[in-house]
């Protein structure tokens, strides 16, 4: 699911590799973990499916995709996928 982004980042050095998977995961505990249902539905699926868009860098953006169920408070990642890929190229499977 996210070995893309992971060599994307290791590409331009572990630094900022590093400074890459800090935001990542601050914006999957708190932006989508503290209040899941904020974002809305995704826009190639609609609902039940959600989605963050998180900038990876400078240029590169990727979809967060996920679940969310209300009556458990289980959030369940799906997919980062890269807005620069079409959406024919898109799957939850």
């Amino acid at each position: 699911m996210f070995e893309e982004p992971g060599d994307y980042c290791r590409a331009y050095g572990m630094e900022y590799a590093a400074r890459q998977a800090e935001r990542l995961d601050h914006a999957i505990r708190i932006l989508i973990g503290e209040s899941p249902s904020r974002w809305a539905p995704f826009v190639h699926t609609g609902y039940p499916y959600h989605a963050y868009l998180f900038r990876l860098g400078e240029r590169t953006q990727s979809w967060i995709v996920y679940t969310f169920d209300e009556e458990t408070k289980v959030i369940r990642l799906l997919r980062l996928w890269g807005t620069s890929r079409f959406e024919k190229t898109f799957s939850l499977t």
